[in-house]
């Protein structure tokens, strides 16, 4: 070092070793140095330099330090350097974030649905009520329809016309659709005229092919007295009996529950029959009922 000019500060700069450890090498007083691995770093970094062969140098270092400190190379294991927390870091770095995240992702959308799909039933459920409630109460609309049919069969008034057109002398200018509802008014003056028990009872259909006077008897009671035109016709319904007064006999034709009956006599042959469920018999007079009915 002193052949070539070189000071101990020049070498302290450019090896970053502290002056009193480099004279501590020159001099042989290897007990000032830090030990272990440092002395031979310092050695090699001296070395290179001034300019010497590095390993020769450390090998004369380890030569006089061998007789000097024989326990020295038992420093040469740092302790330090070991770092125990790293398998910890391993395993935090090892959990699988990815799977619990999409782990929730999965649960939170299947509770998305689910709650979509609860409130879209409780909503159709509370509609159902509401659907049904609304023709039940449309039902009540439709009954007032049946009063005001059954309202044209009220039998007093139409009692009184068809007996007020045959006091009055009404007689072939009657049309024939008034003789019908005369007819009609026949049927619905009997309380016991019930629907069905009328279509297991008895139906009279009279055909006239001349004009006819007509009093009518339907079970014991006078229903109506009118004046069939040619080509008229009606219909009487009856439980068990009708009866059939007539001035024209021969003009009429009758059928009985479907079945068409004989002619009962001559033109202008005053006659009285009466239709039951065991067929036609003719009446020698006139009905106690006929006979006792108030005339207007």
């Amino acid at each position: 070092r002193e052949k070539r000019g070189i000071t101990l500060e020049q070498i302290s700069k450019s090896t970053k070793i502290g002056t009193r450890f480099l004279e501590a090498l020159e001099e042989d007083h290897f007990e000032r140095l830090p030990g272990g691995i440092f002395n031979k770093g310092f050695v090699r970094a001296y070395a290179r330099c001034v300019g010497l062969d590095e390993e020769q140098t450390v090998s004369d270092y380890l030569a006089a330090a061998g007789a000097s400190q024989p326990t020295a190379p038992a420093i040469d294991e740092p302790p330090v350097l070991e770092l125990p927390p790293q398998p910890k870091i391993e395993r935090a770095a090892s959990l699988p974030w990815g799977i619990f995240a999409t782990i929730l992702l999965i649960t939170a959308f299947g509770f998305a649905i689910w709650g979509f799909y609860f409130r879209a039933t409780t909503n159709s459920r509370e509609k159902e009520p509401a659907q049904t409630s609304q023709p039940q109460a449309a039902q009540p609309q439709t009954p007032p329809l049946s009063p005001g049919a059954s309202a044209t069969n009220i039998p007093p008034p139409q009692a009184a016309v068809s007996s007020q057109s045959s006091t009055s002398g009404q007689s072939s200018t009657q049309p024939l659709g008034a003789g019908k509802s005369v007819g009609t008014s026949a049927l619905s003056t009997s309380p016991e005229n019930a629907p069905a028990p009328v279509e297991r009872g008895l139906v009279l259909r009279i055909k006239a092919d001349e004009e006819a006077w007509l009093s009518i008897t339907v079970d014991g009671e006078v229903t109506s007295e009118l004046t069939l035109t040619q080509s008229g016709e009606k219909t009487v319904r009856a439980h068990n009996e009708i009866i059939v007064k007539t001035g024209n006999i021969g003009a009429l034709n009758f059928e009985l529950n479907g079945k068409a009956l004989p002619h009962q006599g001559e033109s202008g042959e005053v006659k009285t029959l009466a239709f039951t469920a065991q067929g036609l018999r003719s009446v020698s007079k006139t009905p106690p009922a006929a006979a006792q009915q108030p005339q207007p």
